[in-house]
Order: structure tokens, then sequence, then C-alpha cells
């Protein structure tokens, strides 16, 4: 029996001294790169982006500008796919009437018209809901413009 209480000691210690020893360990062994932005790196930093990807990512039809400007300055940046999923949130996710015609526009530009009707006809219909009247006439333009392409040109 005291050979098992002499065990039992040595596990209970080897725990109470081993895990904050391997704890310290894991402590020490993380990288220590942590770089202080320079006041060139700051600079080089939109903080109107970062504001719009922060409000953006609300819902809300007082955020819908944020979610716009969002992905206006990704296309702006050259950053053509990051835009495009900014468009997609506002449009799929907070349907946003106006950000569902701005996504529509795009398909377009890219080629892909038969997803930018479907946006165009479902922006319609969120319009209409919401009672916003006066982008109706604008909607019913662009799918206009895709029957006939070359009236509207």
């Amino acid at each position: 029996m005291n050979i098992r209480r002499r065990q039992n000691a040595v596990i209970a210690l080897g725990a109470v001294i081993g895990i904050p020893l391997l704890l310290l360990f894991q402590q020490r062994a993380m990288p220590r790169l942590i770089q202080i932005p320079s006041p060139e790196m700051e600079l080089q930093v939109d903080h109107k982006l970062m504001e719009a990807t922060e409000n953006g990512l609300e819902y809300g039809r007082d955020k819908a500008r944020f979610t716009a400007f969002a992905a206006a300055a990704y296309f702006r940046g050259g950053d053509p796919r990051q835009a495009e999923n900014w468009l997609r949130l506002g449009a799929a996710e907070f349907r946003y009437p106006g950000l569902m015609l701005l996504y529509g526009d795009f398909l377009v530009r890219s080629g892909r018209t038969k997803e930018a009707r479907r946006w165009y006809k479902l922006a319609m219909v969120q319009a209409a809901a919401d009672g916003e009247k006066e982008l109706a006439p604008h909607i019913a333009d662009r799918l206009k413009r895709l029957d006939f392409p070359e009236d509207g040109k």
C-alpha cells in the first residue's frame, strides 16, 4: 500500500508541476514578431474603408451605403472579387434593392446576363415591397437593355 501511495504522490506532483511547465513552454514557443505599425504604414490605411467594412456588416437600411462604399472601394483598389462579395452581401443577405441593381450591373459587365436578369427582377420585387418607387424606372430600363441590347447603345 505504501508503494501505491508513493506512486500516486509522484503522479500528482508531476501533474501539478508538469501542466504549468507545459503552458510556460507553449508561451515561449509562440512567435514574438509583433510589429508596431510604422507612420508610413499608418498613412496607407484607408480609415473610411475600415469604417465602411465594420458598419457594412450590420443589417439596416441606413447601413446600405457602407456596403456600397466598401464594394466601390474594392473596385477602385483593383479587387473585383472582394467587391462582388460585398455586392452579394448587400443584395442576397440584406436584400437592399439598390445593391441588387448594382450587383445586376456588375453581372452584366461580367457577361453573366442570365444572373443579372434574375437580380434585376428581384430588385423590382424588393423595391415594390419596400415602397421605393423611384427605383422601378431604372430597373425596368436595365431589363429592357437586356431584352433589346442594340437599342441601349
